[in-house]
């Protein structure tokens, strides 16, 4: 029984991760369109509102504008212990200053969180508040 149930979950982790690959792949060759309305910071980057195209490539989130506007962040795959909700961008602060701090894909139980540097970790530490914008699927 112990045998059965390891394989399983080796099969559904397997299966998780090569689903994983191949939308990170997709999102690597083309990127995913998303509209930001608010100006938000993205590593040591800040952004403006606007449509952004981002991709994930290895480690590394990427997101740019038209207009030349970019960043790109290390990040760490985290547990999405939601996998059913949509997936979305989550930003974390308040007032007129967000900082993006992860990326979560609906299906997946690894979402991605973007390293941050310490003062933006201590900044996102007196923060509660959360904003969540949605990712559309293609």
């Amino acid at each position: 029984m112990k045998s059965a149930k390891r394989g399983m979950l080796v099969f559904a982790v397997a299966l998780a991760a090569m689903a994983f690959l191949a939308m990170s792949i997709n999102a690597q060759s083309s990127g995913v369109k998303v509209h930001i309305p608010f100006a938000f910071q993205a590593g040591d980057a800040n952004l403006p509102a606007g449509d952004y195209t981002m991709r994930m490539e290895r480690e590394t989130f990427r997101i740019s504008d038209k207009n030349g506007h970019t960043a790109s962040v290390l990040c760490n795959a985290a547990r999405n212990d939601d996998v059913q909700a949509a997936s979305r961008l989550v930003f974390k602060g308040s007032g007129d200053s967000w900082i993006l701090t992860q990326v979560r894909w609906q299906a997946y139980g690894a979402a991605r969180d973007l390293i941050q540097s310490p003062s933006t970790e201590l900044e996102l530490s007196k923060s509660t508040a959360q904003r969540v914008i949605p990712i559309p699927t293609r």
